[in-house]
């Protein structure tokens, strides 16, 4: 048995340590990395419904309700009946939301860039690559 930490250990290791970073960077923004993460996707796909954006983020539908709740008391998010099936209800950003994402991704961008400046630009760039096709895969 080897005595070298597995891939999974370290891929685990830079989760908790890139999730530490994001909330700090964030917090001057009184955002998580887990409400920015629902402001992105909305940016993405939006309107969404709370089921698709828990889903998405491999959550349970109770969680992402609590936490849209929490987005929607900041009035960075609304919800609404959508039209369509009254039993579904869309979620969107406010402008001021929209706004704050904005915002946010140019905070994150340069955390980004603090975390892997001790590689190249195409060893970055190679490393998002392999992390978006094991996602993927």
């Amino acid at each position: 048995m080897s005595d070298k930490p597995r891939l999974f250990y370290y891929i685990l290791r830079n989760y908790t340590k890139i999730n530490d970073i994001l909330n700090v960077c964030l917090d001057a923004e009184d955002i998580t990395a887990g409400q920015y993460t629902i402001l992105s996707v909305l940016a993405r796909i939006e309107p969404a419904t709370s089921a698709e954006l828990a889903r998405r983020q491999k959550i349970t539908s109770q969680t992402m309700g609590e936490t849209l709740g929490i987005l929607e008391s900041k009035g960075l998010i609304e919800r609404e009946l959508s039209s369509e099936n009254k039993r579904n209800i869309l979620v969107r950003r406010t402008k001021k939301g929209a706004a704050l994402q904005a915002r946010c991704d140019a905070i994150v961008r340069k955390a980004e860039k603090k975390y892997v400046a001790s590689m190249s630009p195409d060893e970055a760039e190679h490393l998002t690559k392999v992390l978006a096709n094991l996602y993927y895969s």
